[in-house]
């Protein structure tokens, strides 16, 4: 399997390369999307990490998924697929709990707290 280790952005109008990302080391991208603020979030999926970095290749902040899976030879996982930034206005938290902390059983119990 060909794995990508790097993002590219290019000038629709232009086809001229603007933006360049490339993982040290090097990880397979699962999908990245540029948010509205001109950052760009990645989803590593084999590593189970996913951040926000900056033009300037700053980072925003990351996560990396405390939880692990197993297959069927016993090789452990933290596969993430996808990522997607959405804003808190979206239609789909309408009337949904957001507090953080009513998840704080969960949390404690993955080591996150």
């Amino acid at each position: 399997m060909k794995r990508n280790t790097h993002n590219v952005e290019y000038d629709p109008t232009t086809g001229e390369k603007v933006w360049e990302y490339r993982a040290n080391p090097g990880a397979q991208f699962y999908s990245a999307q540029r948010l509205s603020l001109g950052n760009v979030l990645i989803c590593e999926g084999t590593s189970g990490r996913i951040f926000e970095i900056s033009r300037q290749g700053e980072y925003a902040w990351e996560w990396i998924t405390p939880i692990v899976s197993g297959n069927d030879q016993g090789d452990l996982r933290t596969w993430i697929y996808r990522a997607y930034r959405y804003k808190l206005d979206h239609p789909a938290f309408v009337d949904q709990e957001l507090d953080p902390m009513s998840y704080r059983e969960l949390n404690v119990a993955l080591g996150l707290l």
